[in-house]
């Protein structure tokens, strides 16, 4: 697909991380990589010792924990090990590196392949579109993943010149690639989902994040009103607690003037202001 779309013009290969190996396995014995600190090892760049995530410490002449092995099998990509294999396939043609920390840029009449994370894509159009990670994309903890992945790959998709080339990395039975080739760009079942688990568009959430002896009297008081749906309070970390209150579109306006009086109160006597997040992309 690349080789007939590069006849045409420039290719975009969409991924979803920078670095090398974002994680590797032993090829041997197909172990993970890990710190002696349990961190998971990564190789930033080619060539270079792995790094742990956790505490940045570099495992020089690394061996496998289990079996003594020193020959690492990639299972998570990065751009950069994207951009090695690309060129290799590729030799006489230009390959550029778009990120956050760098946009690559485009010269008209030049043929290129371009790998960009999501958001640094150059301003272009394209004879072929590939779409990378869609699984790991789709699928990140956070509330909003699906409509982020959703929202790029449409955009995306809409670069591509006419009779250009396009390859989606999920299966075709995956509502959202069922939704591409509907080109619906709203996601009904999306939206059933949101629904039903009353958040945003159809509710209002806020998140409310202090002091867990304080988050926990507020949640006593919040309750004894019967007004708005409360989910915790959770501990977050030693002696901090996060507390998410959903209301409908209706009662948000008094939602948003409680909190202005607790805030107020909060400042009158010189406590520790709660930290208010409203509609977050995460919970």
């Amino acid at each position: 697909m690349i080789r007939k779309s590069l006849k045409n013009g420039n290719v975009l290969i969409s991924v979803a991380d920078k670095g090398y190996a974002n994680v590797f396995l032993c090829a041997k014995c197909r172990n993970l990589a890990l710190c002696d600190c349990g961190g998971k090892l990564q190789i930033k760049e080619k060539a270079t010792a792995p790094i742990c995530k956790l505490c940045d410490s570099q495992s020089k002449n690394w061996k496998c924990k289990y079996c003594l092995a020193d020959r690492p099998y990639v299972i998570a990509k990065g751009m950069d090990r994207t951009a090695e294999e690309i060129g290799k396939a590729f030799p006489g043609v230009e390959v550029l590196i778009s990120n956050s920390e760098h946009v690559a840029q485009l010269r008209e009449g030049e043929v290129k392949i371009v790998i960009s994370t999501r958001g640094a894509e150059p301003i272009s159009n394209y004879a072929g579109l590939i779409l990378l990670d869609g699984e790991k994309m789709y699928n990140q903890p956070y509330l909003r993943a699906e409509e982020l992945t959703r929202q790029n790959w449409f955009g995306l998709i809409s670069r591509v010149v006419a009779d250009g080339d396009i390859y989606l990395s999920l299966l075709n039975n995956h509502p959202l690639v069922q939704d591409v080739i509907r080109n619906e760009r709203k996601s009904q079942e999306l939206l059933n989902q949101r629904e039903a688990a009353k958040l945003t568009p159809f509710y209002r959430v806020c998140v409310i994040s202090g002091e867990t002896m304080a988050v926990n009297e507020f949640a006593n008081n919040l309750q004894k009103l019967a007004t708005f749906l409360i989910v915790g309070p959770s501990e977050v970390s030693k002696n901090q607690s996060k507390l998410i209150i959903k209301t409908t579109l209706e009662t948000s306006s008094n939602l948003v003037e409680l909190i202005d009086e607790v805030t107020r109160l909060q400042s009158i006597k010189g406590r520790d202001i709660f930290d208010f997040r409203f509609d977050p992309y995460d919970l």
